[in-house]
């Protein structure tokens, strides 16, 4: 896979396409592609997003960890994970159950789509120690047009990792690309998607959970691969693919867009599949339960899907009102086995109808209505509606607001309903879940002026930000202590507050972000997160050697509140209730970035604050999930670093 991915950046790199001289950016300003969302680009081929330049948190090679305020994983990179911050499951449709990396994993829906009128390459580098391999995490970037009214793009992660305990290899493999054609005559629009996703991944389970073994968890420090681990033997392999066509015809022609009306089709054909193998040794874990084999455990699940969709639409115009309408059908198996003789295959179909609309006023003012009904099929009756507006208060002040409402139904994700394994076996019939959210945000803009000075575009482009949700939650269902997936009652309720703040003292930064969330009695005891999750970095930034580079020095710092944790079960991919606590206590990490030109370097020492006096004496110690521990004090270094042709 590394070759074919190499490939097609060496080939991609070396594409000459001929272009004006008014199609060419001058190359010694090193202006980076704008960008777009699949929607703006469909509906009216705009490419108007500027790239991030800002250098806070650019140490944390993570990318789930970057733009979350808190998770919770295995320990570690590339491990299944879930937010800390609460947020109901909006996605309509059949949702399989089988990705447990979420974000990890490249998919036409969060495809970005680039406009770049000279190639652009992008290499992410980060490495260190961890284990008997070490840690290597690498993304790439490449980007260009052919001409003015196409281009391709190409994504590729990788992550190598062995960890620092027993058994906890993970390898991830990620490879996204996308295409754009726009016919000569403005009348023809063509979107190509193609996702491919593997993770390898050895789960230990986390280190035995008696009171012996913890005590010489804590005291052995950063010498912690000698812990017995609960699974020994245990692996999995998950994949998913996508493929994915996404046309337009313009069916009448106007003068403007407000005019113009669209016919829209799209295709997409997505494959997922977990294979999970463990050994009797590892059976203990499982409170000893077989179903079928009682020396070796083979589980497969498969998942397939194809789905069409017809729509009528509108440009989305800068005044007035736009629209989208259309019908959408899906068909999909599901299998699950655990040998050749003992295995359960469902096949469902959805039938769906949505409409959107959008309307603009003054370029202050903007409200999107969007709501989308299942007629029949495995989904039948469930629906979603919601509701954004925002507007800008003050241009000069830079502020804006925004308020978000949030109305829907679904039935349950499939593996909670049917699963058929050699520990677990159910066929649950469950009532849908229903909830309503509603969201208000204040945000005031960075000052940013037009000018090449690191001292502005490396600061991030919000200054600060109050974020208010209140959920209302009915039937949520979760996995119990008893590994059973159970359902809760109705009227549960959610409310969060998230607050961010950059300081901004021109050599000195100071970055916050907070979060607090508190649930009823209830669904506080099926959701087990945290009431209170702070991400901050402080640190000095400087122009040096006659300002031919600039860097930064200082501290990151991640925690939480104790809470207690729910456990990933590798041979279900549920996250499942626990009595045991995790939180209160801080990671804290001292880094130095640097740039020069197109490059920019980071050195970083992670978990500094380990074995410091007294902090392996925290209840909960440096656990992340129940007996899964965070990595121990560890060097980091890696670079990013741009390519202009």
């Amino acid at each position: 896979m590394k070759y074919f991915a190499l490939l097609c950046f060496c080939f991609l790199s070396t594409i000459v396409t001929a272009q004006s001289e008014s199609d060419a950016y001058d190359t010694a300003k090193r202006i980076d592609p704008l960008s777009s969302t699949t929607e703006q680009v469909y509906r009216n081929f705009n490419f108007d997003q500027s790239p991030d330049s800002s250098m806070v948190f650019f140490s944390q090679y993570d990318a789930i960890k970057l733009n979350s305020i808190g998770i919770q994983n295995l320990g570690d990179i590339g491990t299944p994970y879930r937010n800390q911050l609460f947020s109901p499951l909006k996605t309509t449709g059949f949702i399989s159950g089988l990705n447990p990396f979420g974000d990890i994993y490249y998919s036409s829906a969060n495809s970005v789509f680039y406009n770049a009128k000279l190639p652009y390459t992008e290499f992410k580098y980060a490495q260190g120690k961890a284990g008997l391999r070490g840690l290597i995490n690498f993304d790439a970037l490449h980007t260009q047009n052919f001409g003015k009214r196409s281009g391709i793009s190409l994504k590729y992660h990788s992550v190598a990792y062995d960890g620092f305990y027993k058994n906890q290899t993970t390898i991830n493999k990620n490879l996204h690309l996308n295409y754009y054609y726009r016919s000569k005559n403005e009348r023809y629009l063509v979107l190509a998607f193609v996702s491919w996703n593997k993770s390898n991944l050895k789960v230990n389970g986390g280190i035995a959970r008696d009171p012996e073994t913890d005590t010489l968890f804590r005291r052995l420090g950063a010498n912690v691969r000698i812990v017995d681990v609960l699974l020994n033997n245990s692996r999995s392999v998950n994949r998913l693919a996508e493929y994915r066509l996404k046309q337009s015809f313009v069916l009448i022609k106007g003068k403007d867009s407000l005019h113009t009306l669209n016919l829209g089709h799209d295709f997409t054909y997505l494959k997922q599949s977990n294979y999970y193998t463990t050994s009797a040794e590892d059976f203990g874990y499982y409170d000893s339960i077989y179903n079928f084999n009682k020396t070796t455990t083979a589980d497969s699940i498969l998942h397939r899907s194809y789905s069409n969709s017809l729509e009528i639409f509108t440009p989305i115009h800068l005044q007035g009102v736009s629209f989208r309408s259309g019908i959408q059908y899906d068909n999909f198996s599901f299998l699950s086995r655990a040998d050749a003789n003992n295995y359960s295959l469902h096949r469902q179909h959805n039938f769906s109808v949505y409409s959107q609309f959008n309307f603009s006023f003054l370029n202050r003012f903007q409200s999107n209505a969007h709501g989308k009904l299942y007629l029949s099929g495995y989904n039948a009756g469930d629906y979603l509606l919601e509701w954004n507006n925002q507007t800008l208060l003050s241009k000069p002040l830079r502020l804006s607001a925004k308020a978000d409402l949030s109305i829907g139904q679904r039935q349950a994700i499939y593996n909670q309903t049917h699963l058929l394994g050699n520990h677990y076996y159910y066929n649950n019939n469950f009532q849908p879940t229903a909830y309503k959210t509603l969201s208000i945000s204040l945000d005031r803009a960075s000052k940013r002026p037009n000018v090449y000075n690191a001292y502005y575009y490396s600061v991030p482009a919000k200054q600060y930000g109050l974020k208010i949700q209140y959920h209302l939650i009915d039937r949520y269902i979760y996995a119990g202590k008893n590994r059973a997936i159970e359902q809760g009652a109705e009227g549960q309720n959610c409310l969060q507050a998230e607050l961010y703040a950059h300081i901004n003292l021109k050599k000195i930064q100071i970055h916050q972000e907070l979060a607090y969330q508190t649930f009823s009695n209830n669904l506080k005891n099926t959701i087990q997160l945290p009431a209170l999750m702070s991400k901050s970095s402080v640190y000095f930034q400087s122009y040096g050697f006659k300002k031919s580079g600039f860097f930064q020095i200082g501290f990151d710092a991640t925690i939480s509140s104790s809470y207690k944790a729910s456990i990933f079960n590798p041979a279900t991919l549920q996250w499942e209730l626990t009595d045991y606590s995790v939180g209160a206590y801080p990671f804290i990490d001292f880094f130095i970035n640097a740039e020069v030109k197109t490059a920019r370097i980071f050195f970083k020492m992670e978990h500094i604050n380990m074995d410091l006096p007294n902090t392996r004496f925290y209840d909960n110690y440096l656990f992340v999930s129940p007996f899964h521990p965070a990595s121990p004090r560890r060097f980091r270094l890696g670079f990013a670093w741009k390519f202009y042709y």
